[in-house]
């Protein structure tokens, strides 16, 4: 998350972490460098550059994890 807000110039000036016994997490960002009026245009923003890294993500885990039929055959990497 860090990465992609400094991706977006943004600058944090804060960040805090919290998590509960059950498993939840709330990381709050106080950041500086948006120039846009609204925080809509920036959520939009976090989601597009979320899912390109998430897609990227997706490419190269597919691409350089063995594939079931392979291991399945004996055959290593």
């Amino acid at each position: 998350m860090t990465c992609l807000l400094g991706e977006l110039g943004l600058d944090i000036q804060e960040a805090h972490a919290f998590s509960t016994i059950d498993g939840y997490s709330l990381d709050v960002f106080v950041v500086t460098g948006w120039r846009l009026v609204g925080t809509k245009q920036l959520k939009e923003k976090i989601m597009e550059k979320f899912r390109s890294v998430e897609a990227q993500a997706c490419t190269v885990s597919s691409a350089s994890s063995p594939s079931l039929e392979g291991l399945q055959g004996g055959e290593s990497r």
